[in-house]
């Protein structure tokens, strides 16, 4: 049985495989895996970090921040975190959403939801380029509702 988060991450990934973004915006940072982070750093540069990442997602998006509210609340929404590096990339299972994670949360308190709600799917993911992030938007009019 899948659980209904995967089935709503499925659906997600349907409703935008070949969708234009109705928002994308880049950030010139380097996201990199949290997995193996306390080996090489103090939890306070991690710390800052992430909050950096944090901000730089919500500024961002502030300027969209009442249309991103509106469809959310009307049809649901779906972002798609990408991390751009120039290498072979992350092991998509789980370091691809640690990697990801900070914009997550800084996308989640721009809406006002917590990153695990029903109303909004995030969709971490990777491709080569070079080091950037891209944050994409996609209002899920079309999309299958799943409770």
């Amino acid at each position: 049985m899948i659980s209904t988060s995967k089935q709503r991450l499925l659906a997600a990934l349907e409703h935008i495989d070949g969708a234009e973004p109705e928002l994308a915006v880049e950030l010139p940072l380097r996201l990199e895996s949290r997995a193996n982070d306390h080996r090489a750093n103090h939890w306070a540069p991690r710390a800052k970090r992430s909050k950096a990442h944090r901000m730089a997602a919500q500024m961002a998006l502030a300027g969209h921040r009442e249309r991103l509210r509106a469809c959310l609340a009307e049809h649901g929404l779906v972002v798609r975190v990408v991390r751009l590096a120039p290498g072979q990339g992350l092991d998509g299972h789980d370091n691809v959403g640690m990697a990801c994670k900070a914009l997550v949360d800084g996308v989640a308190d721009l809406l006002g939801v917590r990153d695990d709600d029903k109303r909004v799917t995030f969709v971490p993911d990777q491709e080569r380029g070079p080091w950037c992030a891209r944050i994409e938007t996609y209002c899920a009019m079309t999309m299958r509702r799943l409770s």
